[in-house]
């Protein structure tokens, strides 16, 4: 949950801005080139329904560092001391003044990349004022000597270096500079002094009246599933043979294979397929939206899979043909008694057409069932119950199924991510090419959008992908992140 220091300490002090506060993030609007103001990435519908939006214009006043230093010195006295030393010294102290204008957004498009806003001065709205104080450390540089990732070297050894130093990690960033005149960078060590609690969005929880009730909390798609199972050859075969001397158990040494092959497709669906695409929330598997297209793509290649396996049951039924991968595999057991036992037992009684009628009637990959439902919380429901007493009842078990559903969310969101730094950390930056660098980033803003699609905070995990035009600038943000297990925990921390 954000706070209204974090707010004022994220807002742009430079330049005039459209800022969408949602109870977990903060969402920067910038002008498109066909009208309207664009979002990326949009804004999850979740979060738009308690958002508040602000046109903000910051005043800069310069200042000395004796104007400043009672509301920076308690700062300055928690910095290392080789920080603090540089900040004694700073190129400038400024006042920054912020004005917050309430306005009233309004969704024009909204697609996977980005959302197109339009906002207009909302009637009765706030219009509130805040304050920071701000030292720089700024580092000219010009087209020949540039001076523009100084400072982010600077700030990212210190963060390294003093992991432990709160004030720091917090209060302290750089940024660079590429213009005309220049290449500079500057390090800001940034102070709120006055953050209006107006500025936060009404919490849906202190809602009063039905009108209040958010609509849907989590939406995605429930996976409806069935697939055929070993048990299924235990009751088609004895059947097909019913009128052949032959029992169940001769019956499973020849088909020793098939079962096998039955029971893998089976446990790859469930044990590879499912968890790759689908959150575990307890009573089901959930595929965000994000994922349906490559689930259903897996799924199809399952399905495939199935039909070639009753291709290969039926041949070696009717003709005593072996499996090519049986053929190629030394290792693997082809069972003789089939043709042994069986296809001469039905030439014998001239059985073949009525069992091949049989064997051709098999339905196998018909069996496989995997559907997807629509599945939403939804507490508009509610509303359709008259007394407040089951109203109650049904709001409080949707907020628990809905906290339930987004922990999972969060376990496999967290999964993701440690795999992905551990990754990034044993490639290093000398094989982290541009083209793994693409992979990672859409790797990246695939775990993104799938939090914000369950409401979690993805804030941490966009601040990495800002870094991802360098893979050097990557690779150490994100060895920084896994240089101590605490720093792993604390990033996995800060996404709930």
């Amino acid at each position: 949950m954000l706070t209204p220091e974090e707010i004022i300490f994220r807002t742009n002090s430079d330049t005039k801005s459209i800022i969408i506060i949602t109870p977990n993030n903060i969402y920067y609007a910038f002008e498109g080139s066909y009208g309207g103001y664009v979002v990326k990435p949009p804004i999850p519908d979740v979060e738009l329904r308690d958002a508040r939006a602000f046109f903000v214009e910051p005043r800069i006043d310069g200042a000395s560092l004796d104007d400043v230093r009672d509301a920076i010195s308690r700062y300055l006295d928690e910095l290392p001391e080789e920080v603090r030393k540089e900040f004694e010294d700073p190129s400038k102290a400024e006042i920054i003044r912020y004005r917050f204008v309430e306005v009233e957004l309004k969704v024009v498009k909204s697609n996977d990349r980005y959302m197109v806003l339009d906002f207009e001065p909302k009637p009765n709205g706030l219009k509130l004022e805040a304050e920071a104080v701000r030292l720089k450390i700024h580092y000219e540089g010009s087209r020949k000597y540039p001076e523009s990732t100084t400072a982010t070297k600077i700030v990212r050894e210190w963060k390294l270096k003093y992991p432990d130093s709160e004030v720091l990690q917090k209060y302290v960033y750089a940024k660079s500079y590429t213009g005309y005149r220049g290449r500079g960078s500057t390090i800001y060590l940034k102070v709120v002094t006055k953050a209006p609690k107006e500025l936060l969005p009404v919490a849906p929880s202190t809602a009063k009246t039905s009108k209040e009730i958010k609509p849907v909390a989590i939406k995605g798609f429930l996976v409806i599933s069935r697939l055929p199972s070993k048990a299924l050859l235990d009751a088609s075969l004895p059947e097909i043979f019913k009128d052949i001397k032959i029992g169940k158990k001769e019956i499973k040494l020849v088909m020793g294979y098939f079962y096998n092959k039955l029971g893998t497709l089976s446990r790859k669906f469930y044990t590879t397929i499912l968890p790759s695409h689908a959150i575990n929330v307890g009573f089901g598997y959930i595929v965000p939206k994000e994922r349906v297209p490559s689930f259903l793509r897996d799924v199809d290649l399952l399905k495939r899979e199935y039909e070639e396996f009753e291709k290969q049951l039926k041949d070696f039924l009717l003709h005593g043909k072996v499996p090519p991968e049986i053929q190629a595999n030394k290792r693997a057991k082809v069972y003789k008694e089939y043709l042994d036992v069986v296809m001469e037992y039905l030439k014998k009684y001239g059985a073949e057409e009525k069992v091949r009628k049989k064997i051709e009637s098999l339905n196998i990959a018909g069996r496989v069932r995997i559907d997807l439902l629509p599945f939403s919380i939804d507490y508009s429901i509610v509303e359709d119950f008259i007394d407040d007493r089951v109203k109650a009842r049904v709001s409080k078990e949707i907020e628990r199924l809905t906290r339930e559903v987004v922990e999972a969310a969060r376990k496999r969101i967290e999964a993701k991510v440690k795999n992905l730094l551990e990754r990034v950390e044993r490639l290093g930056i000398e094989k982290l090419t541009r083209e793994a660098v693409n992979a990672l980033r859409k790797e990246l803003e695939g775990i993104i959008r799938e939090a914000e699609e369950f409401g979690i905070n993805a804030e941490p995990l966009r601040r990495l992908t800002d870094t991802l035009e360098s893979p050097e600038e990557f690779a150490r943000a994100t060895m920084e992140v896994r240089a101590k297990s605490e720093r792993l925990k604390a990033l996995i921390k800060s996404m709930m």
